[in-house]
This record gives C-alpha cells, structure tokens and sequence, in this order.
C-alpha cells in the first residue's frame, strides 16, 4: 500500500501572527507564508509524482520471478545430473585404464622373470 505525503503548515494565520509578533512587518510576514506555502505545494507535487514513478511490483511479477526461480532450479538438477554421469563415466574409464596399465605392467614383470629364471 502506497501512503500519500503531504506536507502543511497547520495554519496560515497562526504562522503569520508568530512572524508579525518576532518582529517582521505585517507585508513581510504575508508574503513570507505564501511563499513558504508555495514551496510546501511544490514538495508535495514532487513527492507524490515521485511515488507515481516508482517501480512497483504486482503479484503477477512475484509469480513470474517464481517461476523464473523454479526453472533456475530444474536447470541446476539436470546440470547436476549431467555432471554425475560424466563423472561416473570419467570414472569408469579410469578403472578401465588402470586396469590395463596394470595388465601391462603384470605382464611386463612376468617377462622379465622368465627370462631371468629362463622359463622362456
């Protein structure tokens, strides 16, 4: 809920009286409350035209951020999913690799021990 602003003097005349009775001519004083009323109007108009310009959000933004949260979210869980298979393919590829380096080297060491006890 947007709360107007308005700004006043609370009486003119009572404004007035107080000018006269701190000294300043009855002229003086006069043209001093209408000025000081004319710069409250202007404040006032700038107030609310400022209040009429600002960006205001309706339940429908809310909802459409909502949505755009929720689509941000199912985006990070197929990210997610995504990134586990790979993961776990990296992985299995790895084993794979070990695996035949060890085949390899298993194989290399049998070698060197035939021909060392001249098994072959």
């Amino acid at each position: 809920m947007v709360q107007m602003f308005n700004l006043s003097i609370d009486d003119p005349l009572v404004h007035l009286k107080r000018l006269k009775q701190a000294g300043l001519s009855e002229a003086i004083a006069e043209i001093e409350v209408e000025e000081t009323e004319k710069v409250i109007q202007a404040i006032n108009q700038y107030a609310q035209q400022d209040l009429h310009n600002k960006d205001l959000s309706t339940k429908s933004d809310v909802l459409a951020v909502q949505n755009n949260v929720l689509l941000v979210q199912k985006d990070i869980a197929l990210i997610r999913a995504e990134l586990s298979l790979k993961i776990e393919q990296s992985r299995n590829q790895m084993l794979v690799w070990m695996f035949g380096m060890l085949s390899l080297f298993a194989g290399f060491i049998f070698t060197v021990l035939a021909k060392g006890f001249h098994w072959l």
